[in-house]
């Protein structure tokens, strides 16, 4: 699996990008990378991308595993809202599982079926219309992956970017 995060302290944001084949152990790897990390602040929001998953791995005991996680970083996940990509049903399924194992938690999470939804649900109608203007004005063509309902684009393992308080949040989603 390849796990891209990336944090930008401007928009209060965070993006987790999924490709290939996903298991449990991959995924709580991603969670550590994301709410360890010093720039991420329990304010924030997150964006888990999964629209790269193409194969998802996880059985019963691991999707406990991933709960137990998230649960153990309630206080680190904080008062930000988390939304899920997936392009597959079984993807969203399974974050709609994981979520429901997870009746202690006050957080506000969405499963979505595209980006687009995703952005208009954290950032509401203007933060996502600008971010989609801004992303559309990039000259080479990269802001056509963010709207692409495929395959999200991907960052070599584990890596975490944080990104100044002025960066373009197309910068994002096309690197």
């Amino acid at each position: 699996m390849s796990a891209g995060v990336t944090i930008i302290p401007g928009y209060k944001l965070a993006l987790v990008e999924l490709s290939g084949p996903v298991d449990d152990v991959s995924l709580l790897q991603a969670l550590d990378s994301v709410y360890l990390d010093d720039a991420w602040h329990p304010s924030y929001d997150v964006i888990w991308d999964g629209r790269g998953i193409d194969k998802l791995v996880v059985d019963p005991r691991g999707s406990r595993r991933i709960a137990q996680r998230v649960q153990d970083y309630a206080s680190r996940i904080g008062t930000g809202r988390t939304a899920i990509v997936g392009h597959r049903q079984m993807d969203r399924e399974f974050a709609e599982m994981v979520f429901a194992r997870l009746r202690c938690l006050s957080h506000r999470y969405k499963v979505c079926a595209s980006i687009d939804t995703a952005l208009l649900w954290i950032k509401g109608v203007e933060g996502a219309l600008r971010w989609k203007m801004q992303a559309s004005a990039v000259p080479d063509g990269t802001a056509s992956q963010f709207s692409s309902p495929s395959k999200a684009p991907t960052r070599p393992p584990s890596t975490v970017q944080r990104r100044p308080e002025t960066a373009d949040p197309h910068a994002v989603l096309n690197p």
